[in-house]
């Protein structure tokens, strides 16, 4: 059910009966002007006019139209298919408009016999990416007094199925004029709650607010963008900022303009008191009014009908006794206001010319914060006191200067918000002070403003002082921090000598007592002023009083008790006057007044004390000293002061006039590549004919005289350093290439010569000659730089002599160190010198290891190696004539006897009568020795006779190895020949000795790293 209001008519209505009250506008009375059932009603809607009233109610599928008495006179019909039952409706200035329950929209024109529709039924729905996206549910619908627009308020589905709803914080306007959905968000966690349009005006519309919880702690189904945000779903969407933080129902006052926009104009608090407990529910907008109804209890649930509230808002304050031109003009002039347009909002005002009125306007302006316009109000106005004061403020803030014609227009409350608003709280405690309000300039100066929290007390103290207020003065001075002078100075000036006598005392404050000692001197009160100066600890003062009544044994007293540097000053300078220079020099130099000393001591020529305190001061004051030295001879001492002070050209002239070898040396060192060449060729010139070339090299090398200087170094051996190289080392554009690698060769055999092995490498690099870089290198012992620099040179005669290096180290136990080797004979294609590595590597595998199948396979690469020195490929044939090669026969004949040593240790177990047969085969040749120790051969047929247990046979090969002096210790173990000894009844006593190397380990195969050679001769 629902109340219908349309005067002089008021409707009652519930799902199933209709009462209409006619209401008497005198007496407020009502009286009964029909009553009739009518099943199943969804909603009413009454519209009363001149010549006619009429009721609509919605059911079903349609809509009737009534006479107050019932009966039906015309249905509106609809489509249940395609727009539903209608649910929703609302008349306004003769239109009708209707929402239905699939949230279709229509329109009719009411003014004529037989409702008009205005334009097609139009879904709540908009299209994005080629298909229509619902908005949301309509809850509420109003239409405007032209029937061009429609207010909705909406509800978004939390769920899936949309069975349960929350508001959605926006206010949709349908424009039927353009066919599109604006949108205005009131804000997060506010929602609106009733809307309405006024009653002549269609642009102008309000909107009641309220807060609502936060949307997050309901259900996380809605969007973010559905949460109190503004949200623009398409480009004909407009909206306006949010309005400032509230609490409590408020009322939104809204523009509509043609171009989409959606503009604030007034928000008005639904609250009658500041306690909140009287809210106001808004019924009815016609401007200037807004008329509320106060709602009271708890939540706003009693409603006092005894009255109704009707207020003005504030923008369009001056439209309540004006005649219907001017209401229309400040209508327009807020619309224009509020919509930004400051040029219409001044030309529809122009044809006014009450005063009253562009004060008014001009109040308007600075509350609703538009300077432009004030300042043509203010024009208008003829105030030119406040325009000119606009033109003048140069403040950043808009607010700022709008609180400035707030002050002009004796808003003074106004203007305290405005600063407050823009945060200018420093222009906010000027305005306090302006007014006397120092209690509220102190409150916002110590929360706001604490930078002129200070400068605030002090104008407070300059207020109460000129009211007489004297403690409250004091009080704010010591708050200024300014009490040390501003307080005496006042009671000074009042006369009140005791009242200051007292206040100092008791303060016990330094500055005070010497600012009543400084009083009393001025008085000729000597004994007072010292007393109160000797309180202050104000030394100086005391030793200038002294010092004026000649009593200077005090006045040093004080000096040697407290060490003041300013009262040890001024003693110094009265006993420079009084002739003491000796007592003065002291004094100057105990302050740190070394210029002062100096000046003393030179005009009393005291030379003795003169050298240590130039030498302790500032480069000023040394080359004085220097100059009063030099012209009394003492060039040495001159020397010594100017090179301290940094004039080094004029130590080494003076050095060079008077011939002062030692000196020139000592600031040799100083002068740098920036010095002037030819002072450093002098320099260097001098020191060459003195017998000094250390320190010419280094001069001659800031010249640039490269060659010079290391011609020096050749003929005098100067001790080199790494800095002295370098400064030695030309760059490559200062000469030409040829001349800087000669120059830098030798500087590298000059290094070279004096044990710098590094710097001669890094010399020789730098000259291009990187084999004797490395043979510099070499010398040095660094295995790590020349492995590197051997793989950065990349020339096959350093790659040589990094290899020859490293086989000098222990490559046999450091895998690491045999790839390199390998690696650099490779790649300096050196194959006869990589075929003897190879060689030497399988000789360490048989003596170390007796490892005669990696033997075999490092003779194989030996091969290998000795034919690519001869310019045969592996996928090359042998050419004709090679196979007689003794080498190559003499490798081939090493591979044929290991190959068959190897594999007739692996018959051992397999075939021994056939190992057996092959290691007397090969004990049998007479040039086994070149590629198998016989000792091997002798120790595998003892091992195998013994572990079948023919001792004999083991015993008789025993003694051909003792008969061919043969060492057993190194091939058989001590345990196998006890055993074999104890086989054939052999005392063990004729077992050979120690010394023979029985005891020496033969290590296995497997401990010995397998592929150290892997891959050894394959090129970079």
């Amino acid at each position: 059910g629902g109340v219908v209001a349309g005067p002089p008519l008021v409707l009652v209505w519930n799902n199933s009966q209709i009462h209409v009250y006619e209401v008497d506008e005198r007496s407020l009375e009502f009286e009964s002007a029909g009553s009739f059932k009518y099943p199943k009603v969804r909603t009413v809607a009454m519209h009363v006019s001149k010549d006619d009233r009429q009721i609509y109610v919605a059911s079903g599928l349609k809509i009737d139209i009534l006479s107050v008495k019932g009966a039906v006179r015309k249905s509106l019909t609809f489509s249940g298919e395609m727009e539903g039952a209608p649910r929703l409706l609302d008349t306004h200035g003769g239109y009708l408009a209707a929402c239905t329950d699939k949230n279709v929209l229509r329109i009719w024109n009411l003014a004529r016999a037989e409702p008009k529709p205005m334009g097609v039924p139009r879904r709540f729905e908009e299209s994005a990416g080629g298909s229509s996206v619902p908005l949301g549910h309509v809850r509420s619908v109003r239409v405007n007094c032209s029937g061009t627009r429609l207010s909705l308020l909406v509800d978004q589905g939390v769920t899936a199925e949309g069975d349960v709803r929350i508001a959605d914080p926006r206010l949709f306007i349908y424009d039927a004029e353009s066919d599109r959905f604006l949108r205005y968000s009131v804000g997060h966690q506010w929602a609106p709650v009733s809307h309405m349009w006024d009653a002549t005006d269609p642009r102008f519309m309000a909107c009641e607010m309220a807060p609502q919880r936060s949307l997050d702690d309901d259900s996380d189904g809605l969007a973010d963008s559905q949460v109190g945000e503004t949200v623009t779903l398409s480009a004909d969407d407009a909206n306006a900022d949010s309005p400032p933080p509230l609490t409590g129902p408020h009322l939104l006052t809204l523009f509509v303009t043609p171009d989409g926009r959606i503009v604030r104009q007034d928000c008005v608090a639904c609250q009658e008191d500041e306690s909140g407990d009287v809210c106001l529910m808004p019924v009815a907008l016609a401007a200037p009014f807004v008329y509320l109804l106060p709602m009271t209890g708890a939540g706003g649930s009693d409603t006092d009908t005894t009255r109704i509230l009707r207020r003005t808002l504030r923008d369009l304050a001056g439209l309540e006794h004006v005649d219907a031109k001017t209401a229309k003009a400040l209508m327009d002039f807020s619309y224009h206001l509020a919509a930004g347009n400051t040029d219409e909002a001044y030309r529809s005002v122009q044809g006014v010319e009450s005063r009253t009125v562009w004060l008014s306007m001009a109040k308007m302006c600075v509350k609703t914060q538009r300077l432009d316009v004030a300042a043509k109000c203010l024009a208008e106005l003829g105030h030119a006191t406040a325009a000119a004061a606009l033109r003048e403020c140069e403040e950043p803030e808009v607010d700022a200067r709008l609180a400035v014609v707030a002050l002009h227009l004796g808003l003074v409350d106004e203007a305290s918000r405005l600063y407050e608003q823009c945060g200018r709280y420093d222009l906010l405690n000027q305005l306090h002070q302006t007014c006397a309000q120092f209690d509220k300039a102190l409150q916002v100066a110590s929360d706001k403003d604490r930078i002129h929290l200070r400068s605030t007390h002090y104008a407070a103290a300059q207020y109460h002082e000129s009211t007489g207020q004297t403690q409250d003065a004091i009080s704010d001075y010591e708050a200024a921090q300014v009490h040390a002078w501003e307080v005496p100075r006042m009671l000074q000036a009042a006369g009140k000598v005791e009242e200051l006598t007292a206040y100092v005392d008791q303060a016990e404050d330094k500055r005070l007592y010497k600012w009543l000692a400084s009083y009393y001197e001025s008085c000729g009160d000597l004994d007072g002023s010292m007393r109160y100066y000797r309180k202050a600890d104000d030394w100086v003062a005391l030793v200038r009083l002294h010092c004026l009544n000649q009593n200077v044994k005090s006045a040093v007293q004080i000096c040697n008790d407290t060490n003041d540097a300013a009262a040890c000053y001024h003693l110094a300078k009265h006993l420079e006057l009084e002739g003491r220079p000796k007592d003065a020099i002291h004094w100057y130099s105990k302050t740190g007044r070394v210029r002062q000393a100096i000046r003393v001591a030179q005009d009393a020529g005291l030379e003795s004390d003169l050298m240590g305190m130039a030498l302790s001061s500032t480069t000023t004051e040394m080359s004085a000293a220097a100059r009063y030295y030099l012209l009394r001879g003492q060039a040495s001492k001159a020397v010594v002061l100017y090179s301290k002070a940094g004039q080094v050209r004029k130590a080494v002239d003076i050095c060079l006039e008077h011939h002062l070898v030692d000196g020139l040396r000592r600031i040799a060192d100083e002068l740098s590549k920036e010095a002037d060449p030819q002072l450093l060729t002098r320099c260097a010139e001098f020191l060459i004919a003195n017998e000094q070339p250390d320190k010419a090299v280094g001069l001659l090398s800031a010249t640039k005289q490269y060659e010079r200087a290391i011609e020096l170094c050749e003929a005098h051996d100067v001790p080199l350093s790494e800095d002295l190289v370098e400064k030695m080392t030309p760059d490559k554009n200062q000469l030409s290439a040829d001349v800087r690698s000669d120059l830098l060769g030798r500087l590298g055999k000059v290094c070279k010569r004096q044990g710098l092995f590094q710097l001669a490498c890094k010399k020789f690099t730098q000259a291009g000659d990187k084999v004797k870089a490395m043979k510099s290198l070499l010398k040095a012992g660094d295995t790590q730089k020349i492995v590197f620099f051997a793989g950065t040179a990349r020339q096959a005669e350093v790659y040589i002599l990094a290899a020859n290096y490293l086989q000098g180290l222990e490559w046999q136990s450091d895998p690491e160190v045999t790839r390199n080797i390998i690696s650099f004979y490779t790649k300096a294609k050196a194959f006869d010198k990589l075929s003897q590595f190879y060689d030497s590597c399988s000789q360490v595998e048989v003596d170390e290891y007796r490892d005669y199948d990696k033997a075999a396979g490092l003779l194989k690469e030996a091969l290998k190696a000795f034919l690519r020195s001869l310019g045969i490929d592996k996928d090359t044939h042998m050419p004709p004539g090679i196979e007689h090669d003794t080498r190559v026969v003499a490798l081939q004949r090493r591979i044929q006897l290991v190959d068959k040593f190897a594999s007739a240790r692996r018959m051992m177990k397999s075939d021994p009568q056939e190992m057996i047969k092959v290691c007397r085969a090969l004990l049998g040749q007479t040039d086994l020795e070149t590629a198998i120790r016989a000792g091997d051969v002798y120790a595998q047929l003892i091992e195998y006779y013994a572990s079948v247990r023919k001792f004999d046979d083991a015993f008789e090969l025993i003694e051909k190895m003792r008969g061919a002096k043969i060492a057993l210790g190194p091939y058989v173990d001590r345990s196998l020949l006890e055993d074999v000894y104890r086989g054939v009844g052999q005392p063990l006593a004729d077992l050979p000795e120690a010394d023979e190397g029985i005891d020496e380990d033969i290590h296995p195969q497997q401990e010995h790293g397998g592929d150290d050679y892997d891959d050894a001769d394959e090129d970079d």
